[in-house]
């Protein structure tokens, strides 16, 4: 698929699948604002020469999918600062399970979940920052089980964290506690951190 842009922004997804299964990718693909009630957008192994635009897009049920695919882009943003471009999850599932995520600078995902799944399970990501900062979550799952985080910190600074679960209790290569400054993390037990047994593995254990 080759263009400047593909554009699925403002869609509106109610069942069925969009396929871009092991699809070469060299637009930009825009889902900004899109709506999924249903259904699913699968992105599985494609080859994508640069980050989808999620900023503003909503997932109240269905699945948007992009298991195993490789990004490797200067700077990687999912989503923004402002409420309304922010990625919200209401239900349903967002996918970066096994992904390969790559970047010399910060990787950043701005998430407003009161439900649903934002998985990163088994995903190997490089970055200087893995961030959420001014996340907003009061349900939901956000799952890192057996992620590989080479970063050089994760930044939860003034996430509101009142439900749900941010689980990183089970990672390959911890860079240590993250960055809560400013936070707004009501309960600890809505943010799970690995455990003095548990033993940090270079690779996740398939």
């Amino acid at each position: 698929m080759t263009g400047s842009t593909f554009k699925l922004a403002e869609a509106c997804f109610r069942n069925g699948l969009l396929d871009f299964t092991d699809a070469k990718i060299s637009a930009v693909v825009v889902l900004s604002y899109a709506r999924f009630c249903g259904g699913e957008v699968s992105f599985e192994r494609a080859r994508m020469a640069s980050v989808p635009g999620l900023a503003g897009a909503q997932v109240d049920s269905g699945a948007l999918v992009f298991k195993s695919v490789k990004f490797s882009p200067a700077s990687i943003n999912f989503g923004y600062y402002l409420t309304d471009r922010m990625l919200h999850i209401k239900g349903g599932r967002v996918s970066f399970n096994s992904a390969e995520i790559k970047t010399p600078y910060c990787m950043s995902i701005v998430v407003c979940m009161s439900g649903g799944e934002l998985d990163f399970s088994f995903a190997d990501i490089t970055a200087k920052r893995f961030s959420m900062r001014e996340s907003d979550i009061s349900g939901g799952l956000v799952n890192f089980q057996f992620a590989k985080l080479e970063v050089d910190g994760i930044d939860l600074a003034g996430v509101g964290l009142s439900g749900g679960l941010i689980d990183m209790s089970k990672v390959c290569k911890w860079p240590g506690p993250p960055l809560t400054e400013g936070g707004r993390i009501v309960d600890s037990e809505f943010l799970a951190l690995p455990s003095p047994e548990w033993k940090f593995e270079d690779e996740p254990p398939f």
